[in-house]
This record gives structure tokens, C-alpha cells and sequence, in this order.
């Protein structure tokens, strides 16, 4: 028997669509979709069967609390913008803002607020706020991305934007930053370094140099030249300088852009959605290589780090959608270059993404990674040289040991040269792998306090390490892990600790936490 898989999809798989953008907004593993049409957009989420296999998809646009007067949307995009764990949803609107009918013309911004009391998943739209979101209503914008432009490992919004003459100094590739809980705010272009009255039909961003900073590529509705924004500098003087002649990507009519190593050198390439017209060669090309590789780089002189993920063992999100990656490049200068991008389920004009994030690494020829799966794992890699395959690594989720809880206790011995034995123990629901405590310097950083760190401002308690020891054991149905440090008193001093576990070369790490050594024999949390 063939099954045709579009009849999970119920009566939107028979209304004509634009666009579609896939995430799992209730962390279930299965992908939801919004899918953009010509009279209503729709959102169906998963369904499962009581034994967790897949069953479908229903609509619940309105039981969300979604818009459903929509006929002018643009495109969509799923992503955590406030950083609390959910995926929220950035839907753009293609005509001009207004309201004529029952629901407002203009782009939403969705955050979702979780389950009711019901248990459905309900989104609430923050457009126009006057506080807290801080984006106003915007229409004839076309296509939307999610990246940190600034270095602070915060999700961005870029949208394509199309006001003719790019009226009251906003740029048409219109950036709004992110505060880190979803609150956006307006980045003129000038200030930035972006800007241009061209309308522009689509947005894309990668790092197209490999500098370790996020580079912008704007399409102009107009048939003009891709404009290409190179990045460069690290947060405390993040700059862009105009690239787009020197890319020299043609002109005529173009529809879309999307960038991906298509020809697995590592580097980034364009793809344009580009028509057969235009007086020169250059104007037909649809396929642009990045020149900055021709082959794969023989070790040691890599450039560019690929990245694909494999989220969870049911394969039901097996490429990792709305997962947000940073990388953090070091420079032999002392820079310190921080790049965020999300893995997208469909982005910018006609919902393209590549499901394969491209970065940068600078002049380091490494970096480091961290990973926030969509339905809240996170994994550290301190050396992506070290993944398997590197530079073209696939990403597999670990399961995340899940600290539950972490405590000290400290026991004061006044023989034996007034020696004090601090005592970590945390517990997680998995085994873990190796424990590990990361001990830092708060106050006084007097020479005596230093002393238990070796001298330095920090220090990472783990097996191996002179005065330290380790054990993980079974414990009411989870493990306990005890790191004991066993070192001289000082008192008076206050330390910051973070116990973390190492699984497969992740690091699972639980907040910071305060130590307190007021006199040797007394000690506080």
C-alpha cells in the first residue's frame, strides 16, 4: 500500500500554500507545522497514540490563539526568542499594515506562553507592545532570520523589509536586536552598519568570509545586485563594511536566497532563485561556489566548521530543528568571536533552510560549540576539532543527566595543618558520565583565598587533580555524584561553584552557586 503523506495534513493539504515553517512547540520530539495560505494560515501540531507513536496532525489555530484572517503573510519562522525554553513564532506580513477586518495586518510576533489549563499550547501575539517586545506593527516586510548580529549570543530578528525610500532612517534590511528574554529593539542602520533604501525581497545569514562574525545577504526586489554585508569585530566593536560588489553576484530578477555548502568544501555557497534573464553571463547564475575553498582543507588548515544534528532517538526531529548553536572563536589577537545561528524549518521568502549551519573559525582553526536542543538539552563542546569528522561533524543528542539538585558541605580537621575537606555532591536522573566542579574566585581575591585554587582565580576539581577525589553512585532511582576537595583552611573567603557532568565529551553544567568560608570550622552555602 502507498500512503500519501500529505493526507495528514486534513483540508491544508488541499489549500493552495505558500510557504510552511516546522518546529516542535510543545518539546514532544514531533514537529509541528504553520503552514501559509491564501485565505487562512494554519498551525497543526503532532499527535500521538497513547503509546507515543505518531498519529496525525489537528488544527489548533485557534485554540492558540493564532490570527486567522491572514491572507497577506510572507513567511515564518520558529525559534526560542525569550529564552525560556519553548519555541516561539515570527509570522511576516507581505501587505501593508492596517486592520480592516477582525484580526490586525501586520507581522506577528508569537511567544508562547506554554499550556493552559486545559493543556493546550496557547501563543500570545506582543506586537506593538509598549513594553516588553518592542516591535512595532510592521507590513510589507517578505521574509525573516533569526542570528546573533552583535555578538551576544542572543537571537536577532532581520527582516526584509520593503518601504520605498526606507522612510524615518530604517534600513530595509531591518535588524532588531534581542535583550535576551525577547524583548527586540530597533537597530537603525546606520548605527549598524547595514543599510540600504533598496526594498528587499529576501534575507539570508552565514559566515561567508569564515571570520568567526555572521555575514547578511539581502536580495533587492528590484533585480539589482544581492547586496552582501560582511561582519567583523568582536562584541565591543562589532562593525559591517558594504561587500556587495566585491561578491559580485549579478543582477536581474530574484526570488530567494539560500546559502549551504552545496558542494562540500566547507565553505558556504548561494543558491538564487534567479530566472534565466539579464544581458550577462553572471545575470543567469543561480549557483554561486564561495571561492574561499575549492576542497576540502587538508587538516590543519581548516576555515569553516558544518554542522548537521540528530536530535532525538525516535527520529521524529532527526534533523534538529529549532536548535540554537553558538560557537565561540579564539583568536591568537585575544579576540573573542561569538556567533548564534538556529537550525530553522523554514525561513525567509518560499520557507528554504538547509538543516546545515555553517561557521566560521577565524584564523583559530578550531572553536568552541554549545548545543540547545529544542526541547531543552544542552551539550558543551570545548574543542570542535575534537568531534569526529571534523569540520563536517553531525551532532548526535545525549541524553542530558538533568541535575536535580546541588549542595556543599564542608568538614573542618584542625590537626594535620588545619586541613578542610569541602564536599560537592549533586544528583541526576542519568548516570552522567565523569563529575566534575568548576570553582572560581568571588571575593577577596587576596593571595590566601587564591591558595585553594592553586594560586589562580579558578580551578576545575575533577578526577586526576592533586587533593580531589571523585564518585558517582546509584541513588533512589538516579545518581549521586560527590566531588571532595581536601586543601588548607582560610577563612573569610567567598568562592562560585558549578557542578557539572561530562557525557561523550559534552558538558552538562547546573547554575552558579555561592560557597561561602566565613572562619575555618563554619561555612555557609
Amino acid at each position: 500500500m502507498t500512503l500519501n503523506s500529505s493526507s495528514l495534513l486534513g483540508d491544508a493539504a488541499t489549500t493552495a500554500s505558500n510557504a510552511s515553517a516546522w518546529g516542535d512547540l510543545n518539546q514532544d520530539g514531533y514537529l509541528d507545522v504553520y503552514i501559509l495560505q491564501d485565505v487562512s494560515d494554519v498551525l497543526l501540531q503532532a499527535q500521538t497514540n497513547g503509546n507515543g507513536s505518531f498519529a496525525g496532525y489537528s488544527d489548533i489555530t485557534s485554540t492558540a490563539g493564532l490570527y486567522t484572517e491572514t491572507d497577506l503573510t510572507s513567511a515564518a519562522m520558529w525559534a526560542d526568542l525569550d529564552d525560556d525554553g519553548d519555541q516561539d513564532l515570527f509570522v511576516t506580513w507581505g501587505g501593508p499594515e492596517g486592520q480592516t477586518g477582525q484580526d490586525p495586518e501586520w507581522s506577528y510576533y508569537y511567544l508562547n506562553t506554554g499550556p493552559n489549563a486545559q493543556g493546550d499550547f496557547v501563543f500570545d501575539d506582543v506586537t506593538g507592545e509598549l513594553s516588553g517586545a518592542g516591535i512595532g506593527e510592521l507590513g510589507l516586510v517578505q521574509a525573516v532570520d533569526f542570528a546573533d548580529l552583535n555578538g551576544d549570543d542572543f537571537l536577532d530578528v532581520i527582516l526584509a523589509y520593503q518601504v520605498p525610500g526606507a522612510t524615518g532612517g530604517l534600513s530595509n534590511l531591518l535588524i532588531y536586536l534581542n535583550d535576551g528574554s525577547g524583548g527586540l529593539r530597533v537597530e537603525l542602520g546606520a548605527a549598524s552598519s547595514i543599510f540600504t533604501v533598496k526594498e528587499i525581497a529576501d534575507v539570508e545569514v552565514t559566515d561567508l568570509d569564515g571570520n568567526g562574525v555572521l555575514d547578511v545577504i539581502g536580495i533587492p526586489a528590484d533585480g539589482s545586485t544581492p547586496l552582501v554585508y560582511l561582519g567583523h569585530g568582536d562584541a565591543s566593536n562589532r562593525a559591517y563594511w558594504d561587500g556587495s560588489i566585491a561578491a559580485g553576484l549579478g543582477s536581474g530578477s530574484t526570488f530567494g536566497v539560500t546559502v549551504a555548502d552545496f558542494n562540500r568544501d566547507t565553505d558556504p555557497d548561494i543558491f538564487l532563485l534567479r530566472p534565466e534573464t539579464g544581458p550577462n553571463p553572471q545575470d543567469k547564475a543561480f549557483m554561486w561556489a564561495n571561492p574561499r575553498l575549492t576542497a576540502p582543507p587538508v587538516p590543519g588548515s581548516e576555515r569553516f566548521l558544518n554542522v548537521t544534528f540528530n536530535d532525538l532517538p525516535n527520529g521524529a526531529n532527526r534533523m534538529g530543528l529549532g536548535a540554537r548553536v553558538t560557537v565561540v572563536v579564539n583568536e591568537p589577537t585575544g579576540e573573542v568571536l561569538r556567533s548564534t545561528q538556529v537550525v530553522d524549518g523554514g525561513s525567509g521568502h518560499g520557507s528554504q533552510g538547509s538543516g546545515r549551519l555553517v561557521f566560521g573559525l577565524g584564523s583559530a582553526g578550531t572553536a568552541a560549540m554549545e548545543v540547545v536542543w529544542p526541547h531543552g538539552g544542552r551539550q558543551i563542546y570545548p574543542d570542535v576539532s575534537a568531534i569526529p569528522g571534523f569540520p563536517d561533524v553531525e551532532v548526535t543528542f545525549v541524553q542530558d543527566p538533568l541535575i536535580d539538585t546541588a549542595s556543599i558541605t564542608s568538614t573542618y580537621t584542625p590537626s594535620s595543618g588545619s586541613m578542610t575537606t569541602h564536599k560537592f555532591k549533586w544528583w541526576t536522573q542519568y548516570a552522567g558520565g565523569d563529575p566534575e566542579v568548576l570553582l572560581t574566585i568571588a571575593s577577596p581575591a587576596t593571595t590566601d583565598c587564591k591558595s585553594i585554587l592553586g594560586g589562580g582565580t579558578q580551578l576545575l576539581l575533577k578526577a586526576g587533580v592533586s587533593g580531589v577525589s571523585v564518585a558517582s553512585v546509584p541513588s533512589n532511582g538516579g545518581f549521586e555524584h560527590r566531588v571532595n576537595l581536601s586543601v588548607q583552611c582560610f577563612g573569610g573567603c567567598n568562592y562560585n561553584y558549578t557542578v557539572r557532568n561530562v557525557v561523550g565529551g559534552s558538558i552538562y553544567s547546573d547554575g552558579i552557586h555561592l560557597h561561602q568560608v566565613s572562619v575555618c570550622g563554619g561555612f555557609g552555602m
